[in-house]
């Protein structure tokens, strides 16, 4: 598994090149909704929505970083940056996290229940926290946002896939056969989905300046240590470290991208192209650091406390 998470991490790499050398592929930006359709629906297979998934008390507390802390945080810091720029930043604090979390989760030896809860519940209240924070900072910035559409938007985009995946659950039609192939799929759609955003962007993202780049990359790192570290102090357990980390850091890049794409200017996803490669580099940490603790431990993912 770790080398196909190797793998993955090339294959998007290699997309984003792509993407930036082969610009303005025709027609490419209006299959983003529908890859992105079929991400969360394959993702959506694998996931069991038990109402005892919504009982974790500890969920109470990500909420108050990713609605409240970090997107204040960045907004305030990132005052002198282009709107445009800004906010694709922001839209990376307020975005749910990513539908794959769980999967690192084993790899890291997390809490995978909380992980899985907290995947869950801010994918469903993602309709109302992007619309609603982002008229709430940007209303005044010049930039044109439409609540009501992004709404609109999200639920079609979170919903149809849902509900979909929910038959398919239930009536058991082909979940097996689509369980064999998620497992490739997957990826592949998610790195020809971030080729298609990078190439509908590329004129714009090369516009931007060196010294810019530059400085939206520090930002844009910086902000992803800062997930990702406040996550590892929030609990005293290793494994409750781990899983807040991955819940906070772990973002889900693919529902990030559409409301960019869909609601804002083209440069707005350079920043949560970034963080594409931001989050996947502090995963990989996260996974090495917790094989060597195993390695010289003599644990397992499921002991570690």
């Amino acid at each position: 598994m770790k080398n196909k998470s190797i793998i993955i991490s090339g294959g998007v790499y290699c997309a984003i090149a792509a993407g930036i050398i082969f610009d303005s592929v025709p027609h490419v930006k209006m299959m983003i909704p529908y890859l992105l359709s079929i991400l969360l629906f394959l993702n959506f297979l694998r996931i069991d929505f038990s109402f005892r998934h919504f009982l974790r008390k500890e969920l109470i507390i990500f909420p108050f970083f990713y609605i409240v802390i970090f997107p204040a945080a960045v907004f305030i810091l990132s005052a002198g940056m282009d709107p445009s720029l800004r906010a694709g930043v922001f839209i990376i604090t307020v975005t749910p996290a990513a539908i794959g979390a769980p999967v690192v989760a084993m790899l890291i030896g997390a809490d995978r229940g909380l992980v899985m809860s907290h995947v869950i519940v801010s994918n469903l209240i993602a309709p109302v926290i992007y619309p609603l924070m982002l008229f709430l900072y940007f209303r005044k910035t010049g930039l044109d946002i439409q609540p009501a559409d992004i709404f609109r938007q999200i639920v079609f985009i979170i919903l149809v896939p849902l509900i979909v995946s929910s038959v398919f659950k239930k009536t058991g039609l082909m979940r097996r056969e689509f369980s064999k192939i998620s497992g490739n799929i997957v990826p592949a759609v998610f790195i020809f989905m971030v080729f298609a955003a990078v190439t509908a962007s590329s004129k714009q993202i090369k516009s931007v300046s060196p010294s810019e780049l530059v400085n939206i990359s520090i930002f844009v790192f910086s902000a992803g240590l800062f997930f990702f570290s406040t996550g590892l102090v929030v609990f005293r357990k290793n494994e409750m470290r781990k899983s807040a980390a991955l819940s906070l850091g772990h973002k889900n890049t693919g529902l990030a991208i559409w409301v960019a794409v869909s609601n804002f200017p083209a440069e707005s996803v350079l920043p949560l192209i970034i963080y594409i490669m931001v989050h996947h580099f502090f995963n990989g940490i996260l996974i090495f650091l917790s094989e060597r603790s195993f390695l010289y431990s003599g644990d397992n993912p499921d002991s570690v406390k």
